[in-house]
């Protein structure tokens, strides 16, 4: 009897999740279920629109952990001024107690009920916890920081990337926090500022972004965090504010800015490499933000139509579908 690995040449994929966009005909051993699969076709990938924000704005803060369980909060409605506004989403957007103070380009994490904002333009440490009904402050950031990223929980946190403006000597630093404190991380690869993250705070991943110091380059530098960042395979399309979800294996890079016109591409990375989505039906530039578990289902919403617009479809929310309707699981008896 002839093995699969002569028939096509390979093994059976070893992964801890389904694979994003598994080819026809493609097998894989899913270790966090236990189950051998495959896909014998009927791959269905799209966005839908949802309902609008009540606040259009973008370079908000943002949390979540499911397509419809996320929470937007700070941000500028731009050519208006910066918003202090929070919004949480369960399919349709609810308007929730005002943060501290207005700010945009807030770095956010954590959940709908339990979210964490820091930083923000101009510039600053300040850091805020959210916790379903009532915004508190936390330990300030270690420096200020703007336009980076963040991970994990409101009590297990990685943020990094962004910066001070206009020096942009900070914008590789990194920094967890467990709590109570900051802590100092190992520098990312290069500096970056308008970078999106996913996983946790221990297990994270950036992508996307301006290249610092000098003028700044979009690229679509990828690296991963497993107490040291390591530079891996980059995405297929250089991009700056985007939104990002998802886990450091399974993550979706939506909307940002790629150049004029473009906003609306979507990549899913696999672990390994980058493979481009549907577009999204509108335009989502200058810091649109996207919650989700992983590649399977995400919600992405506010954003600019184009950078520094006055107009645009910053209150506009889309939720994407990746169902992998022909996945089967196969029997090993």
């Amino acid at each position: 009897m002839s093995t699969y690995k002569e028939i096509t040449g390979g093994k059976v994929q070893y992964l801890s999740s389904d694979p994003p966009a598994p080819y026809i005909g493609q097998v894989w051993y899913n270790s966090s279920s236990g189950s051998l699969k495959y896909n014998s076709g009927t791959l269905v990938q799209a966005w839908s629109t949802q309902p609008n924000m009540n606040t259009g704005r973008k370079e908000m803060g943002s949390s979540g952990v499911s397509s419809t369980s996320a929470l937007a909060f700070g941000g500028t409605t731009s050519p208006g001024p910066k918003v202090d506004n929070t919004e949480s989403y369960n399919g349709s957007w609810t308007n929730q107690p005002a943060l501290p103070s207005a700010r945009n380009q807030v770095m956010g994490t954590g959940t709908a009920t339990a979210a964490l904002a820091a930083g923000g333009d101009p510039a600053q440490s300040t850091v805020s916890n959210y916790n379903g009904s009532s915004w508190t402050a936390l330990t300030s950031l270690p420096t200020p920081k703007r336009r980076g990223a963040a991970t994990g929980t409101n009590t297990a946190a990685l943020v990094f990337g962004g910066g001070p403006d206009p020096s942009p000597n900070q914008e590789n630093k990194a920094y967890s926090y467990n709590g109570s404190s900051w802590t100092s991380q190992p520098n990312m690869v290069g500096f970056q500022r308008g970078n999106a993250g996913a996983g946790t705070g221990t297990a994270a991943l950036s992508f996307g972004g301006y290249d610092q110091p000098g003028p700044g380059a979009r690229v679509g530098r990828t690296q991963t965090f497993n107490g040291t960042w390591t530079e891996v395979a980059s995405m297929n399309n250089a991009r700056n504010y985007l939104g990002g979800c998802g886990t450091q294996t399974n993550a979706l890079a939506m909307a940002g800015e790629t150049g004029p016109g473009s906003y609306k591409l979507t990549e899913g990375w696999d672990g390994t490499s980058w493979t481009n989505l549907p577009n999204m039906s509108e335009n989502h530039g200058a810091g649109a933000q996207g919650e989700g578990a992983n590649t399977s289902a995400a919600v992405c919403f506010g954003g600019g139509d184009a950078p520094n617009s006055p107009t645009g479809p910053r209150n506009k929310t889309e939720s994407f579908a990746n169902n992998n309707l022909g996945v089967r699981i196969l029997s090993v008896s």
